[in-house]
């Protein structure tokens, strides 16, 4: 049945598509009295059967229209995610070296504010990534000041108005420490993989650099935590995170665990993108 099978959120919108398939179909003489009878073996004769189906179809976009509820987004305390968002309309988001200092710096009053830990970052020319552990349920409410606020700055700055996102932002939940490792990497790959750079050391807009050397990280970026994945020995860790980086230039194009790129990441390679 259509509305117990989920279809209809609202029995007013199964009612109203009751009515649309009993007048549409009343014009080829045959009587219709549910939505279930248009869909069931009852409508025997196979253009009519096939008929009644293209009305369901139709009656379903017409009648829930837009009361068909978004897709709630998980938003777990303590739950590593990685975070994509892009320009509107694939623009660039950032101009300039002050642009991306700006982000960085609301990135860090979020992570204050909210309680955010980030274990890596990448800033492209029309999006980002974040690899970040909320350790309260705020993802939605601190992407929600990150992009609003650097909007806001954004706009005022270059005396524009109007989006500087495309959309909400995409977010996956990070299960397994094995594909958080390769995500680290897949995310501070991004600027060889458009063609920005020749080495992940030269994008200075990644955490790459920051990890490489913790001394120049800001203290929302936990790179003890990255780093200790690879020895206890400071030196040596540093020393194994490069390798393991460089390793993965061997698989570009390449997304963890054999996913496609995010779409953002083949705008940038695709069209040659302005840094």
């Amino acid at each position: 049945m259509i509305f117990r099978a989920g279809v209809f959120t609202r029995e007013m919108d199964y009612c109203k598509c009751v009515q649309y398939i009993r007048g549409v179909c009343g014009n080829t003489g045959e009587r219709v009295n549910s939505a279930e009878d248009a869909t069931s073996n009852a409508c025997s004769r196979g253009d009519w059967h096939r008929r009644c189906l293209s009305h369901v179809r139709t009656a379903t976009k017409l009648c829930i229209g837009t009361n068909m509820p978004r897709k709630a987004r998980l938003d777990i305390a303590d739950t590593i995610y990685h975070i994509t968002c892009r320009g509107d309309r694939r623009e660039p988001i950032y101009r300039d070296e002050v642009d991306r200092r700006n982000w960085l710096r609301i990135l860090g009053e979020v992570c204050k504010q909210h309680r955010w830990r980030v274990y890596a970052f990448c800033q492209m020319s029309n999006h980002y990534h974040l690899v970040a552990k909320p350790l309260q349920a705020t993802l939605s409410i601190g992407m929600h000041s990150l992009n609003s606020v650097y909007r806001q700055r954004f706009n005022a700055r270059h005396m524009e108005s109007g989006h500087v996102f495309q959309g909400r932002f995409h977010s996956e939940v990070v299960h397994r420490q094995a594909h958080l490792l390769e995500l680290m990497r897949y995310v501070v790959l991004n600027p060889i993989r458009a063609g920005m750079v020749a080495t992940p050391a030269g994008w200075p807009w990644s955490s790459y650099w920051m990890t490489c050397d913790t001394a120049l990280a800001p203290s929302w970026l936990d790179t003890q935590w990255v780093l200790a994945q690879f020895s206890d020995n400071h030196t040596a860790a540093v020393a194994a995170y490069r390798r393991f980086v460089a390793d993965g230039c061997d698989g570009m194009g390449q997304a963890p665990n054999g996913a496609s790129p995010p779409a953002a990441d083949a705008a940038d390679t695709a069209g040659g993108s302005t840094v």
